[in-house]
């Protein structure tokens, strides 16, 4: 019996010992498995975040998700159908193409020319992929541009194309969070991209900090440019208890490539200049505010610098500052040619030039590579096709001026006008001087003249 005993005793210590151990076991697994949904943090499935986790209310939760930012950056993939952000931000940039001017085909091609050269390579190699990039055309853009368009970007997850000649930006009407801010985009607006994603996007901005860039389509940005400025507005904000701050972003130094060459007529691939840093430029212009923000941006961009205060010396972002971004880094590269509407710091083949301007041009053509992603080979085809329909381009920009939401300026035009005039005689296929003559002799004449005439000659081929 004794023996019996003993052996029961320890056939129950083992059975004890056993439930011990289970239990623990089943605690950590209860814990793997239940802690994340307690604590709201992104459980991704395929890279994609749970709905639960992109849609919550922004408080204590949240607070828990962005303590553990720093461990979590470094997925720099792009999202596809939902928001993600390794800095609980959502990111939009913004361009536009050819509004208001939707069948001016010559000037259209030669800026998707610059387009594939200077502001596509730079967004599909950025560092950081975790944005959402809204290019807004005209929506009766012609069939030849829209197809090519449409044909470059094929394959981008994290861009859309809307038919809309709205301008939409961080500093007007509420910007992206605005209840308004994708009202125009809808299924019949939408030419590429996914309705979910934009939708994503738009209400994951309602609790988190928004930050909105713009960029022109001729224009690029440095390699390191978005993350960057998440890394700047995160750094800046990351204080800020009320959600209540707003600043702007600058970028500082920058690269501009010239169509002409002062000192080089016969240069096949333009030159690079350092471009002014005095204002903030409209490329990478970027808008940051935090979700309790009401900012009052000044829309102006050349003002900004003057009629604001410089984050560095005020130190207080949420009374709408401006940060420039490390001057130590390229973070954008600006195509100055004829194809711009304003004409702005465009160099002519008679401007003045320093031998210090040609040293900055030789140096400056190493990093085109390594900073933005760029091939000299490509800018070479920009030059050429540039060369070789000049004067249609030209043209078509003269024709483009003074439509809405584009400049209207005699100097301007001259500027233009310049470029296709030989010495003093204005180049002609036919070899001959063109001449017609119309005589007004009553308000009455004008009118007519400005609403039949006028509009048929603009359109002579």
């Amino acid at each position: 019996m004794i023996v019996q005993h003993r052996v029961i005793l320890k056939q129950s210590k083992r059975r004890l010992r056993f439930r011990a151990l289970m239990k623990v076991l089943l605690a950590c697994v209860g814990l793997t498995v239940w802690t994340p949904f307690f604590l709201h943090l992104p459980k991704a499935i395929n890279g994609i975040p749970s709905t639960k986790t992109m849609y919550q209310v922004g408080d204590v939760k949240s607070s828990i998700q962005e303590s553990m930012e720093d461990q979590r950056i470094g997925n720099a993939k792009p999202p596809t159908t939902f928001w993600i952000n390794s800095r609980y931000m959502v990111h939009v940039i913004y361009s536009r193409f050819m509004q208001h001017q939707p069948n001016l085909i010559e000037l259209g091609l030669a800026r998707l020319k610059l387009f594939k050269t200077f502001c596509l390579p730079t967004m599909t190699h950025q560092t950081n992929q975790q944005f959402l990039w809204i290019i807004r055309t005209d929506p009766e853009l012609h069939p030849t541009l829209k197809k090519d368009l449409l044909d470059t970007i094929g394959g981008i997850t994290n861009i859309a194309v809307v038919g809309s000649n709205e301008i939409r930006k961080g500093s007007i009407n509420g910007g992206f969070r605005d209840s308004n801010g994708i009202s125009d985009i809808t299924p019949e607006s939408l030419f590429y991209g996914k309705m979910e994603l934009i939708e994503s996007f738009h209400r994951s901005a309602q609790t988190r900090t928004v930050l909105e860039t713009n960029l022109d389509m001729d224009d690029g940005l440095g390699l390191a440019f978005v993350e960057t400025a998440q890394n700047v507005t995160r750094s800046k904000f990351k204080a800020i208890s009320m959600k209540n701050a707003w600043m702007t972003l600058c970028v500082g130094r920058h690269v501009e490539w010239q169509y002409f060459s002062p000192w080089d007529n016969a240069t096949d691939k333009g030159s690079l200049t350092l471009g002014s840093t005095h204002i903030c430029v409209t490329s990478g212009l970027s808008w940051a505010t935090m979700a309790k923000a009401e900012p009052e941006f000044i829309e102006a961009h050349h003002l900004i610098k003057k009629e604001s205060r410089d984050c560095k010396v005020f130190h207080q972002p949420h009374v709408g500052c401006w940060e420039e971004l490390p001057e130590d880094d390229l973070l954008a590269i600006r195509a100055r040619t004829p194809t711009s509407t304003g004409m702005a710091r465009v160099l002519s083949s008679n401007s003045e030039w320093t031998q210090e301007v040609v040293d900055t041009d030789k140096a400056l053509w190493s990093t085109l590579d390594q900073t933005f992603g760029i091939s000299k080979a490509s800018i070479r085809e920009s030059h050429r096709y540039l060369s070789e329909h000049m004067e249609v381009v030209v043209q078509d920009n003269l024709k483009g001026q003074c439509r809405k939401d584009h400049s209207c300026s005699e100097g301007i035009k001259k500027k233009l006008k310049k470029i296709i005039f030989k010495g003093n005689m204005f180049k002609n296929k036919h070899d001959l001087v063109h001449v017609i003559q119309t005589t007004l002799d009553s308000p009455l004449t004008a009118e007519l003249w400005s609403r039949f005439c006028f509009d048929s000659l603009d359109a002579q081929t």
